[in-house]
């Protein structure tokens, strides 16, 4: 089922990765290679996780990160060769050891929604190698953009089958 993206406004999200698109990114269809988008929600992925504080020296620092357990991604309108293209998150919800959130990315260069990517992402204990508990510091900025992102005057166009 597509997801009703009329009323998606990304002002108020983060931009968490931006970038134009490669010649190496193509595929035989003359587009952006759909291999590529993951990568680009990765990126974006790691921008976030900055945003929430939980940056490389974090990581480095206290042996915690976060690992993708699910993800659904909807392809909405092709990004060519040369488009540049942004990325803007949605942080949804959170557990105690997962968080929700949606990136929306959007081309720059034709004004318009091209991709969504719905994920749960799991704090991950790089010690013991198994999910923990989402620290205080990260746990309160998460609980800060949830409550802004919750004032958001548009829906969240989920999949319905994701639960942190």
């Amino acid at each position: 089922m597509r997801p009703d993206i009329s009323r998606i406004n990304t002002s108020g999200l983060p931009k968490t990765f931006s970038m134009e698109i490669p010649e190496t990114f193509r595929d035989e269809m003359g587009h952006m290679n759909v291999t590529w988008y993951t990568h680009l929600f990765s990126e974006a992925m790691g921008g976030l996780m900055s945003y929430l504080g939980l940056s490389s020296d974090y990581i480095k620092q206290e042996r915690i990160g976060g690992v993708a357990l699910e993800a659904h991604i909807h392809y909405l309108a092709e990004v060519h060769i040369g488009d540049h293209v942004s990325v803007y998150s949605r942080v949804l919800a959170r557990s105690e050891k997962r968080m929700h959130m949606l990136h929306i990315l959007h081309n720059e260069s034709q004004n318009q929604l091209s991709s969504l990517f719905e994920g749960i992402m799991a704090c991950f204990d790089l010690e013991s190698r198994r999910m923990a508990t989402i620290p205080n510091p990260i746990g309160s900025r998460l609980d800060e953009v949830i409550g802004e992102h919750k004032r958001l005057d548009w829906p969240a166009p989920l999949t319905g089958v994701m639960k942190p």
